[in-house]
């Protein structure tokens, strides 16, 4: 979920049935820069054991990979390093050689390799120990990091309290949301714990940062003077509808309106956040809804929205009921998107 519309978020579990009023909250205080990485360990939320982390070598691999995008020119990095970080022309020859990498590992090996909380030389032997790159690719990716890694540590030094004020939202959040993710384990038929490993990186953008999964782990670019939290939330829980994916299949071929898996499983994955797990103060999957009233359901966006406020209210019922699985409330998922498609 990106949006750019998205304000200062403090967590709010709504309540199941109806939103409830705002609550009375009090945000935490913004912390100075620190110069040491921060690491939060073993946030338990519901089934899902979460780790976050801003190491230096995750952060310096990110920055390096968007800029090697043909589209980086247009992107968030692109446009920041077109006034901060003027590249010469043995700079692009490197950023070049690494996209031409990228293209013939794919996805995966190199985001497994780099986004780690290890220093550049330890990522590299560990990319070579676990076979993830041959030694010349994991050298050479190496060289090319280590090379970007001094000349990008001042973006890295500006957005330090952007990272760690994310980190304090994160672990106030993750107390908030612990009962309602652990409703949604149990609705989701979840037994086992689910480790997440997200890495939360500096985006000198005001306006184009996300949250999405790479190579395993969540990635989150965390833009200063703006509440990251609610499209990392989304992108956090997707992790447990992703492992029913097999259902959401199955069931969109037994709804009497045609409907795409992916819609299925995007439009519960938006009733859950943040349509139940919200901003205090505010109705964000209504005002979401409201903003895209223009768009026709072509549009996959506004698709999962609409699906997402029209599910919203059973979903919590479901949750609350202690009885309820993803199983048996996907028939009533069919029937809310034949009343939205036939408006």
């Amino acid at each position: 979920m990106k949006r750019g519309t998205i304000g200062a978020l403090v967590l709010a579990v709504a309540a199941c049935a109806t939103p409830p009023p705002p609550p009375v909250y009090v945000p935490p205080p913004v912390p100075s820069p620190v110069a040491a990485p921060l690491s939060l360990s073993d946030l338990k939320i519901g089934p899902i054991v979460l780790t976050v982390s801003d190491a230096r070598t995750a952060q310096v691999f990110h920055v390096v990979d968007e800029l090697a995008k043909p589209v980086a020119p247009q992107g968030a990095y692109g446009e920041w390093a077109s006034k901060a970080l003027p590249l010469d022309e043995t700079e692009r020859a490197m950023l070049a050689a690494h996209a031409k990498l990228r293209a013939r590992r794919g996805v995966g090996a190199l985001d497994q390799a780099f986004y780690a909380a290890l220093t550049i030389r330890e990522a590299v032997q560990h990319a070579v120990e676990k076979k993830l790159l041959t030694q010349a690719d994991a050298e050479a990716e190496g060289a090319l990091l280590e090379h970007f890694a001094p000349r990008l540590d001042p973006l890295l030094e500006a957005q330090g309290a952007t990272l760690h004020a994310f980190e304090v939202d994160v672990a106030e959040a993750s107390r908030r949301a612990a009962p309602l993710a652990a409703q949604l384990g149990r609705f989701c038929e979840t037994t086992d714990t689910v480790e997440v490993h997200a890495f939360v990186v500096a985006d000198p953008s005001a306006t184009h940062g996300e949250s999405a999964w790479r190579g395993g782990a969540l990635v989150v670019e965390a833009m200063p003077d703006y509440d990251n939290v609610p499209t990392f939330l989304h992108a956090l829980f997707d992790v447990i509808f992703a492992r029913r994916r097999g259902s959401f299949a199955i069931a969109s071929e037994k709804c009497d309106e045609s409907i795409d898996p992916e819609t299925m499983e995007e439009g519960v994955a938006y009733a859950f956040a943040p349509g139940l797990v919200h901003p205090a103060g505010r109705d964000l999957l209504l005002e979401m809804v409201n903003e895209d009233a223009a768009r026709t359901l072509r549009s996959p966006e506004v698709r999962y929205e609409r699906l997402a406020l029209a599910l919203r209210t059973e979903l919590g019922s479901a949750l609350e009921s202690g009885h309820d699985t993803l199983s048996s409330f996907l028939p009533k998922e069919c029937d809310a998107w034949a009343k939205i498609t036939a408006r």
